[in-house]
């Protein structure tokens, strides 16, 4: 019998510890009485939201299901929102927006009026994003989102199933700071459609100002300062000198993990890359990369009908065409003094303590909302086998991830191109001398891109 209780005591240990080393916000992947919340939302007059404008009347219940926090017949606005994934066609499977007239701590997270369902309405996408943020509260990316899968019915209608997060913004339940008066967040993104907004120099970067919204946030600065401020820091870059006083580089590395990591395209384009300032004009305040957001063009999937996952996941993710946004980015990860040991870390930790938990959740979250995606795909046009798809998703971050980490470890990996600092003559392919004794990381400011002969190769300038 004492056996028997000692083992007992054994097993409890190890479980409890087990457990401790989960991420507590989803403690509910691993308690068995736990199902996807409901989410019911009747709408004024039985409307659905027609634009990303216009918001309806409505009222919200949520069967929280020992997920998050059940509330019955709270009042609520609700609008459309998104870009490329809101479609104008009735009965669409869209993204919604939510605003209370009082905070609720829907998720048992924090208090908030602005929420968001997102649709994961492209084909195959039911897992993406749950994935990409989990990797963000992994390594502990600031005010990074929380994810939970919920089905949605909209006026007695089964709607299908959707994510309920955070809506990024400088708010109690997203990016929660002491002081907002002298607070920005901004968005650097290629639709460029907020009401603030701007290009930045010296690279030509879309800029959103998301906040603060100069009508009726309670605000010391004003857009000129934020650009200005931007600009300061944009500067000091494109020089390559030291920015650790202007950005947070420890973040910037984290940032950088997940997007390479995640093979996120959206980057590139740029679209919903967000970056805030605790006090604009502050020397002791920095910007930080964060929150991460947007996985519709991540996972290895892009134009040429690869769907998540199966594209290659040895893809370079900094082998990109030219253009000055690019240059941001690039200058960002690869001329930024003293980046590339803090990034080499970041990813060390990552791989030391980060990878194994982020492929057990790949396969317990599936397991979880396995009900909900089969439900939804009795309406929905989505076929994906999606538990191949998980197995896939497995096998191709581990790869991915072993093999950036791989680059990383090896000297003269491919980020020497970028790094290094002896002068070089450049000829053309036809062997004509262009320019003499130019610093090799400099060649992208003064070539346009193509091919051209540099230390006696052939070599690709973008």
């Amino acid at each position: 019998m004492r056996a028997l209780l000692f083992l007992f005591f054994v097993f409890s240990y190890f479980l409890a510890a087990a457990q401790a080393d989960k991420d507590d916000f989803y403690h509910w992947l691993y308690e068995s009485d736990a199902k996807v919340p409901i989410v019911h939302m009747d709408i004024v007059d039985s409307l659905l939201p027609a634009d990303k404008v216009t918001y309806l009347d409505a009222v919200i219940s949520i069967e929280g299901n020992g997920v998050i926090p059940s509330i019955q017949d709270v009042p609520v606005l609700i609008k459309g929102r998104g870009n490329s994934s809101w479609k104008n066609k009735a009965n669409a499977k869209n993204p919604y927006r939510l605003k209370f007239p009082k905070k609720q701590n829907l998720m048992g997270v924090g208090k908030g009026k602005n929420w968001v369902l997102l649709a994961n309405n492209r084909r195959g996408s039911m897992l993406t994003n749950a994935i990409g943020h989990y990797i963000a509260h992994l390594l502990k990316i600031p005010f990074c989102n929380h994810v939970v899968p919920v089905e949605l019915y909209l006026n007695g209608n089964y709607w299908g199933s959707y994510n309920l997060t955070e809506k990024v913004g400088i708010s109690n339940n997203s990016i929660n700071l002491r002081d907002e008066s002298r607070a920005t967040l901004l968005e650097i993104d290629s639709y460029f459609d907020a009401e603030y907004k701007f290009v930045s120099h010296p690279y030509q970067l879309p800029v959103n100002i998301k906040y603060p919204d100069f009508q009726t946030d309670s605000t010391s600065i004003s857009a000129d300062d934020i650009q200005d401020d931007f600009s300061l820091f944009l500067s000091q870059l494109v020089l390559h000198n030291d920015i650790s006083s202007y950005v947070d580089n420890e973040t910037l590395a984290k940032f950088f993990l997940v997007q390479e990591l995640t093979d996120n395209a959206e980057m590139w384009k740029p679209r919903s890359m967000y970056v805030f300032k605790a006090a604009v004009g502050d020397d002791s305040s920095k910007y930080q990369f964060a929150p991460v957001w947007d996985f519709d063009w991540a996972f290895g999937v892009n134009k040429n009908g690869q769907r998540f996952f199966e594209g290659s996941p040895q893809h370079d993710f900094w082998d990109r065409s030219f253009s000055l946004s690019n240059e941001f980015w690039i200058d960002l990860r690869f001329l930024n003094p003293g980046f590339q040991d803090l990034y080499y870390k970041v990813w060390t930790d990552f791989m030391d303590n980060g990878l194994s938990q982020l492929l057990d959740f790949c396969e317990n979250y599936y397991a979880f909302v396995e009900p909900s995606i089969r439900h939804n795909s009795q309406i929905r046009n989505d076929s994906t086998d999606y538990q191949a798809q998980v197995r896939q998703a497995v096998v191709w971050l581990d790869k991915r991830a072993h093999d950036i980490y791989g680059k990383l470890s090896r000297p003269g990996s491919y980020w020497t191109a970028f790094t290094r600092t002896d002068s070089v003559n450049v000829y053309s392919i036809q062997g004509v001398r262009m320019l003499r004794n130019i610093p090799y990381r400099e060649l992208r400011h003064y070539l346009q891109r193509g091919f051209y002969v540099i230390d006696g190769k052939v070599k690709y300038i973008y």
